[in-house]
Protein backbone atom coordinates (compact mmCIF):
# COMPACT_ATOMS: atom_id res chain seq x y z
CA UNK A 1 0.00 0.00 0.00
CA UNK A 2 2.89 2.42 0.86
CA UNK A 3 4.53 1.80 -2.70
CA UNK A 4 0.83 2.31 -4.16
CA UNK A 5 0.93 5.89 -2.15
CA UNK A 6 4.20 7.01 -3.43
CA UNK A 7 3.65 5.89 -7.49
CA UNK A 8 0.52 7.66 -6.87
CA UNK A 9 2.07 10.87 -5.14
CA UNK A 10 4.42 10.78 -8.01
CA UNK A 11 2.22 10.43 -11.01
CA UNK A 12 0.42 13.51 -9.22
CA UNK A 13 3.40 15.30 -8.91
CA UNK A 14 4.56 14.48 -12.58
CA UNK A 15 1.24 15.21 -14.00
CA UNK A 16 1.10 18.53 -12.43
CA UNK A 17 4.37 19.45 -13.14
CA UNK A 18 3.58 18.76 -16.88
CA UNK A 19 0.07 21.08 -17.15
CA UNK A 20 2.36 23.64 -15.20
CA UNK A 21 5.03 23.51 -18.21
CA UNK A 22 2.27 23.52 -20.72
CA UNK A 23 3.07 27.35 -22.66
CA UNK A 24 -0.90 26.92 -23.53
CA UNK A 25 -2.10 26.29 -20.12
CA UNK A 26 0.33 28.84 -18.78
CA UNK A 27 -1.10 31.24 -21.11
CA UNK A 28 -4.41 30.87 -20.22
CA UNK A 29 -3.97 31.70 -16.53
CA UNK A 30 -3.45 35.41 -18.34
CA UNK A 31 -7.13 35.45 -19.19
CA UNK A 32 -8.86 38.00 -16.77
CA UNK A 33 -11.92 38.65 -17.05
CA UNK A 34 -12.19 41.56 -15.01
CA UNK A 35 -9.04 43.06 -16.73
CA UNK A 36 -11.36 42.46 -20.67
CA UNK A 37 -14.44 44.25 -19.30
CA UNK A 38 -12.78 47.11 -17.67
CA UNK A 39 -11.11 47.77 -21.01
CA UNK A 40 -14.34 47.34 -22.60
CA UNK A 41 -16.37 49.02 -20.43
CA UNK A 42 -13.86 51.95 -19.92
CA UNK A 43 -12.90 52.75 -23.75
CA UNK A 44 -16.56 52.65 -24.34
CA UNK A 45 -17.51 55.46 -22.04
CA UNK A 46 -18.79 59.24 -22.38
CA UNK A 47 -15.04 60.36 -22.03
CA UNK A 48 -13.79 58.70 -24.78
CA UNK A 49 -16.25 60.11 -26.69
CA UNK A 50 -16.45 57.65 -29.40
CA UNK A 51 -13.07 57.61 -29.83
CA UNK A 52 -13.07 59.66 -33.32
CA UNK A 53 -10.03 58.75 -35.89
CA UNK A 54 -7.52 61.47 -35.13
CA UNK A 55 -10.00 63.28 -32.13
CA UNK A 56 -8.38 64.34 -28.52
CA UNK A 57 -10.26 61.75 -27.58
CA UNK A 58 -8.67 59.33 -29.59
CA UNK A 59 -5.52 60.43 -28.47
CA UNK A 60 -6.58 59.63 -24.75
CA UNK A 61 -7.71 56.50 -25.65
CA UNK A 62 -4.10 55.40 -27.27
CA UNK A 63 -2.58 56.73 -24.25
CA UNK A 64 -4.24 54.35 -22.15
CA UNK A 65 -3.52 51.51 -24.64
CA UNK A 66 0.08 52.78 -24.55
CA UNK A 67 -0.57 52.29 -20.43
CA UNK A 68 -1.98 49.14 -20.06
CA UNK A 69 0.80 47.61 -22.87
CA UNK A 70 3.85 48.86 -20.55
CA UNK A 71 1.87 47.23 -17.20
CA UNK A 72 2.06 44.04 -19.27
CA UNK A 73 5.66 44.76 -19.87
CA UNK A 74 5.94 46.00 -23.55
CA UNK A 75 7.96 49.06 -24.86
CA UNK A 76 4.41 50.68 -27.24
CA UNK A 77 5.77 52.35 -30.55
CA UNK A 78 3.38 54.69 -32.15
CA UNK A 79 3.21 54.81 -35.59
CA UNK A 80 2.11 58.81 -36.07
CA UNK A 81 1.19 59.70 -39.61
CA UNK A 82 -0.60 62.83 -40.86
CA UNK A 83 -3.37 61.96 -42.85
CA UNK A 84 -4.63 64.50 -45.59
CA UNK A 85 -7.83 63.12 -46.20
CA UNK A 86 -9.02 64.14 -42.98
CA UNK A 87 -6.35 66.85 -41.90
CA UNK A 88 -5.25 65.02 -38.75
CA UNK A 89 -3.07 63.00 -37.39
CA UNK A 90 -3.39 59.42 -36.84
CA UNK A 91 -1.11 56.99 -34.77
CA UNK A 92 -1.39 53.51 -34.64
CA UNK A 93 0.18 51.84 -31.90
CA UNK A 94 2.35 48.46 -32.04
CA UNK A 95 4.52 46.45 -29.78
CA UNK A 96 6.66 43.82 -30.42
CA UNK A 97 7.34 40.40 -28.87
CA UNK A 98 10.90 38.82 -30.68
CA UNK A 99 10.99 35.47 -31.42
CA UNK A 100 13.78 33.49 -32.49
CA UNK A 101 13.34 34.43 -35.84
CA UNK A 102 13.14 37.83 -36.36
CA UNK A 103 12.68 37.91 -39.63
CA UNK A 104 9.36 36.33 -39.76
CA UNK A 105 6.22 37.80 -38.49
CA UNK A 106 3.12 36.83 -36.73
CA UNK A 107 0.18 40.03 -37.05
CA UNK A 108 -2.11 40.48 -34.20
CA UNK A 109 -4.67 43.23 -34.36
CA UNK A 110 -7.45 45.34 -33.93
CA UNK A 111 -8.74 48.92 -34.68
CA UNK A 112 -9.17 51.51 -31.80
CA UNK A 113 -10.73 54.62 -33.18
CA UNK A 114 -14.65 54.33 -33.51
CA UNK A 115 -17.34 56.99 -34.94
CA UNK A 116 -17.44 59.85 -32.57
CA UNK A 117 -20.02 61.54 -31.84
CA UNK A 118 -22.80 62.88 -34.43
CA UNK A 119 -25.81 64.83 -34.13
CA UNK A 120 -24.95 65.05 -29.78
CA UNK A 121 -24.87 61.22 -29.44
CA UNK A 122 -22.02 59.27 -28.70
CA UNK A 123 -21.29 56.25 -30.84
CA UNK A 124 -19.80 54.41 -27.63
CA UNK A 125 -18.15 51.23 -30.12
CA UNK A 126 -18.21 48.46 -27.22
CA UNK A 127 -18.26 45.58 -29.56
CA UNK A 128 -17.16 48.08 -32.75
CA UNK A 129 -14.56 47.75 -31.81
CA UNK A 130 -13.42 47.73 -27.89
CA UNK A 131 -14.07 43.71 -27.88
CA UNK A 132 -11.28 43.77 -30.63
CA UNK A 133 -8.74 46.11 -28.02
CA UNK A 134 -9.59 43.67 -25.53
CA UNK A 135 -8.92 40.95 -26.95
CA UNK A 136 -5.50 41.80 -29.03
CA UNK A 137 -4.10 43.35 -25.35
CA UNK A 138 -4.99 39.93 -23.76
CA UNK A 139 -3.32 37.84 -26.07
CA UNK A 140 -0.26 40.09 -25.96
CA UNK A 141 -0.66 39.06 -22.30
CA UNK A 142 -1.22 35.65 -22.65
CA UNK A 143 2.35 35.47 -24.81
CA UNK A 144 4.22 37.07 -21.68
CA UNK A 145 2.47 34.67 -19.45
CA UNK A 146 3.07 31.51 -21.71
CA UNK A 147 6.79 31.63 -21.47
CA UNK A 148 8.32 30.23 -23.99
CA UNK A 149 10.01 31.96 -26.86
CA UNK A 150 8.06 31.59 -30.11
CA UNK A 151 9.80 30.58 -33.31
CA UNK A 152 8.21 33.71 -35.28
CA UNK A 153 8.10 37.29 -33.94
CA UNK A 154 4.56 38.55 -32.74
CA UNK A 155 3.43 42.24 -33.52
CA UNK A 156 0.70 43.28 -31.91
CA UNK A 157 -1.05 46.46 -33.38
CA UNK A 158 -4.20 48.78 -32.71
CA UNK A 159 -5.40 50.07 -35.74
CA UNK A 160 -6.43 53.84 -35.62
CA UNK A 161 -8.52 55.36 -38.72
CA UNK A 162 -10.40 51.92 -39.69
CA UNK A 163 -13.94 53.71 -39.74
CA UNK A 164 -12.30 56.03 -42.20
CA UNK A 165 -11.54 53.34 -44.86
CA UNK A 166 -8.21 51.16 -43.06
CA UNK A 167 -6.09 53.91 -43.01
CA UNK A 168 -3.62 53.28 -39.96
CA UNK A 169 -3.08 49.79 -40.99
CA UNK A 170 -2.80 50.23 -44.75
CA UNK A 171 -0.02 53.08 -43.65
CA UNK A 172 1.29 50.80 -41.28
CA UNK A 173 1.93 48.22 -44.50
CA UNK A 174 2.34 49.98 -47.15
CA UNK A 175 5.83 51.25 -44.42
CA UNK A 176 6.54 47.38 -43.73
CA UNK A 177 9.96 46.30 -44.83
CA UNK A 178 9.38 42.93 -47.12
CA UNK A 179 5.51 42.40 -46.52
CA UNK A 180 5.85 38.77 -47.51
CA UNK A 181 7.82 37.93 -44.38
CA UNK A 182 4.72 38.06 -42.50
CA UNK A 183 3.43 34.92 -42.15
CA UNK A 184 0.20 35.87 -40.57
CA UNK A 185 -1.89 38.32 -39.60
CA UNK A 186 -4.97 38.46 -37.56
CA UNK A 187 -7.99 40.57 -37.37
CA UNK A 188 -10.04 40.85 -34.39
CA UNK A 189 -13.10 43.38 -35.70
CA UNK A 190 -16.57 42.62 -33.03
CA UNK A 191 -16.07 39.68 -31.43
CA UNK A 192 -18.10 40.31 -28.32
CA UNK A 193 -21.95 40.14 -29.06
CA UNK A 194 -23.52 37.00 -29.04
CA UNK A 195 -27.13 37.14 -31.17
CA UNK A 196 -27.45 33.53 -30.73
CA UNK A 197 -27.34 33.17 -26.89
CA UNK A 198 -24.53 32.20 -24.85
CA UNK A 199 -24.93 28.76 -24.71
CA UNK A 200 -23.26 28.25 -27.65
CA UNK A 201 -22.39 31.24 -28.76
CA UNK A 202 -21.79 32.30 -32.94
CA UNK A 203 -18.91 33.77 -34.28
CA UNK A 204 -17.47 33.96 -38.05
CA UNK A 205 -14.00 33.02 -39.31
CA UNK A 206 -13.04 34.38 -42.44
CA UNK A 207 -10.29 33.56 -44.42
CA UNK A 208 -7.97 34.12 -47.33
CA UNK A 209 -9.03 31.44 -50.15
CA UNK A 210 -5.49 31.52 -50.96
CA UNK A 211 -4.17 29.30 -48.22
CA UNK A 212 -6.86 26.50 -47.60
CA UNK A 213 -4.89 25.31 -44.63
CA UNK A 214 -6.48 28.18 -42.51
CA UNK A 215 -9.62 26.69 -42.44
CA UNK A 216 -8.19 23.20 -41.78
CA UNK A 217 -6.36 24.86 -39.13
CA UNK A 218 -9.36 26.37 -37.07
CA UNK A 219 -11.33 22.73 -37.69
CA UNK A 220 -9.13 20.81 -36.20
CA UNK A 221 -7.93 22.93 -33.43
CA UNK A 222 -11.28 23.78 -32.29
CA UNK A 223 -11.70 20.72 -30.04
CA UNK A 224 -8.70 21.07 -28.75
CA UNK A 225 -8.43 24.27 -27.62
CA UNK A 226 -12.19 23.87 -26.32
CA UNK A 227 -12.55 20.49 -25.82
CA UNK A 228 -15.76 20.89 -23.55
CA UNK A 229 -18.36 21.01 -26.25
CA UNK A 230 -20.67 22.53 -23.54
CA UNK A 231 -18.09 25.41 -23.40
CA UNK A 232 -17.40 26.01 -27.04
CA UNK A 233 -17.89 27.99 -30.25
CA UNK A 234 -20.38 27.90 -33.19
CA UNK A 235 -18.45 28.56 -35.92
CA UNK A 236 -19.31 29.91 -39.49
CA UNK A 237 -16.64 29.80 -42.23
CA UNK A 238 -16.33 32.66 -44.38
CA UNK A 239 -13.97 32.37 -47.43
CA UNK A 240 -12.90 35.78 -48.49
CA UNK A 241 -10.40 36.80 -51.29
CA UNK A 242 -7.16 37.83 -51.15
CA UNK A 243 -7.46 40.55 -53.64
CA UNK A 244 -7.37 43.78 -51.38
CA UNK A 245 -11.34 43.95 -50.83
CA UNK A 246 -13.11 43.43 -47.87
CA UNK A 247 -15.30 45.18 -44.82
CA UNK A 248 -11.80 45.38 -41.91
CA UNK A 249 -8.18 45.87 -41.47
CA UNK A 250 -7.11 42.89 -43.09
CA UNK A 251 -7.58 44.14 -46.56
CA UNK A 252 -4.41 45.95 -45.56
CA UNK A 253 -2.63 42.76 -45.93
CA UNK A 254 -4.57 41.16 -48.04
CA UNK A 255 -3.63 43.08 -50.84
CA UNK A 256 -0.06 41.47 -50.76
CA UNK A 257 -1.91 37.89 -50.53
CA UNK A 258 -0.88 37.78 -46.96
CA UNK A 259 -2.51 34.63 -44.98
CA UNK A 260 -4.73 36.36 -42.67
CA UNK A 261 -7.20 34.80 -40.44
CA UNK A 262 -10.46 37.75 -39.76
CA UNK A 263 -12.55 36.70 -36.35
CA UNK A 264 -16.62 38.71 -36.60
CA UNK A 265 -19.72 38.39 -36.16
CA UNK A 266 -21.98 36.62 -38.28
CA UNK A 267 -24.89 38.61 -38.52
CA UNK A 268 -24.52 42.85 -37.83
CA UNK A 269 -26.44 43.30 -34.66
CA UNK A 270 -29.07 46.21 -34.71
CA UNK A 271 -26.90 48.05 -32.76
CA UNK A 272 -23.88 48.17 -35.17
CA UNK A 273 -23.05 52.00 -35.91
CA UNK A 274 -25.23 53.24 -33.47
CA UNK A 275 -24.92 55.10 -30.31
CA UNK A 276 -26.47 52.09 -28.68
CA UNK A 277 -23.26 49.65 -29.54
CA UNK A 278 -22.70 49.80 -25.79
CA UNK A 279 -20.50 47.62 -23.06
CA UNK A 280 -23.95 46.21 -21.01
CA UNK A 281 -24.37 44.41 -24.20
CA UNK A 282 -21.04 42.06 -24.42
CA UNK A 283 -21.43 38.58 -24.16
CA UNK A 284 -18.03 38.01 -22.22
CA UNK A 285 -18.67 34.03 -22.04
CA UNK A 286 -18.09 34.52 -26.03
CA UNK A 287 -15.53 37.16 -25.66
CA UNK A 288 -13.36 34.72 -23.19
CA UNK A 289 -13.96 31.89 -25.57
CA UNK A 290 -12.82 33.62 -29.00
CA UNK A 291 -9.48 35.01 -27.03
CA UNK A 292 -8.95 31.40 -25.80
CA UNK A 293 -9.11 29.95 -29.30
CA UNK A 294 -7.35 32.34 -31.01
CA UNK A 295 -4.82 32.32 -28.92
CA UNK A 296 -3.92 28.86 -29.62
CA UNK A 297 -4.40 28.93 -33.58
CA UNK A 298 -1.48 32.14 -33.21
CA UNK A 299 0.39 29.73 -30.51
CA UNK A 300 0.43 26.96 -33.62
CA UNK A 301 1.84 29.16 -36.15
CA UNK A 302 4.50 31.26 -33.94
CA UNK A 303 5.82 27.60 -32.77
CA UNK A 304 4.63 28.17 -29.29
CA UNK A 305 2.75 25.02 -29.68
CA UNK A 306 4.38 21.82 -31.58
Amino acid sequence: MKIFKKILLFSIVLYSGTVSANPYIKATKAINLADIKKIIIDLSADKYQGRLAGSESSKKAAQYLDSLLIQSGYAPVRDNFFCPELGRNLSNITVQLKGKDTNSFVVIGAHYDGLGVKKGEIYHGADDNMSGVAAVMTIAKMYKRCGKKPEKTIIFAFWDGEEEDFLGSIHYMSNFYKPERVALYMNFDMVGRANNGDIFPEVSYAWNNNFPYLKTLCSESLNKALPDKNRSLDITYEMRWGDGKGGSDYVAFSKYNIPYIAWMEVEMHPDYHKPTDTSDKISWVKLERVINFSFYITALMSGIII
